[in-house]
């Protein structure tokens, strides 16, 4: 009777055990294994430089597990990717739920430059804008010097052409005359306007582009673990 109390209270535990297993907590290890998986997908993905891919891949373990880590690395992929916005708020919200004492500062610093790369990208639109209006501006100097050019030329030989007249004893027409003087005050105004015009084009090119050029560097790329988690 005894042995028999032993293996019934034996038997009791062991119910209590796989009650105490319950399907939720299957389901937890499942999520896990699944989020896992992802994670070593986007992993590869990542340093395989296909960083949109990578991106679904962490947005897939996030998906199966709201690890914070995950965000991170979503924001990393968002960051390689240059859509700085939404890397700014993948990692806002990481820190808003990863636990303290995590690497808050390095993260900080990343949202920092972000934000400061993200206000400037308005700005290097307008440079670049700048830099086609000064191209612009050059071109049409180059134009209007040309035409210039053109017609002192034209002017010139018209010129050389009544002296020759002049010379064999033939004066020139008043109306030529006044053509050409028309024509020579033409042509210097034309030249003088496309060299500014190209002077200026061409200053405001170099100012524009070095200001096209100006960026930050970016932060050495990290990843997190096999788990998931951030550095």
């Amino acid at each position: 009777a005894a042995k028999a109390m032993t293996l019934l209270r034996v038997c009791l535990v062991a119910c209590a055990l796989l009650a105490a297993y319950s399907p939720a907590a299957r389901a937890d290890d499942a999520a896990e294994l699944i989020a896992h998986g992802f994670f070593l997908r986007g992993k590869a993905l990542y340093e395989g430089r296909d960083f949109r891919a990578a991106l679904d891949a962490f947005r897939s373990a996030f998906r199966a597990e709201h690890l914070p880590e995950f965000e991170y690395n979503i924001g990393r992929c968002h960051e390689q990717l240059g859509e700085l916005a939404e890397a700014i708020g993948a990692y806002r919200a990481y820190l808003a739920a990863a636990d303290a004492g995590t690497n808050a500062d390095e993260v900080l610093a990343k949202i920092r430059v972000l934000e400061e790369r993200n206000a400037g990208g308005a700005r290097l639109t307008n440079a670049s804008g700048r830099r086609w209006v000064a191209l612009g501006v050059g071109v049409s100097g180059i134009a209007f010097a040309i035409g210039g050019a053109a017609l002192l030329g034209v002017v010139g030989a018209r010129y050389d052409h009544c002296r020759a007249l002049v010379n064999d004893g033939v004066p020139c027409a008043s109306n030529e005359i006044r053509t050409d003087q028309a024509m020579d005050y033409s042509g210097k105004a034309f030249l003088t306007v496309g060299v500014l015009a190209l002077v200026g084009g061409t200053i405001g090119y170099v100012i524009s582009a070095r200001a096209d050029r100006k960026r930050h560097a970016w932060l050495t790329p990290t990843l997190g673990d096999a788990r998931g988690r951030a550095p």
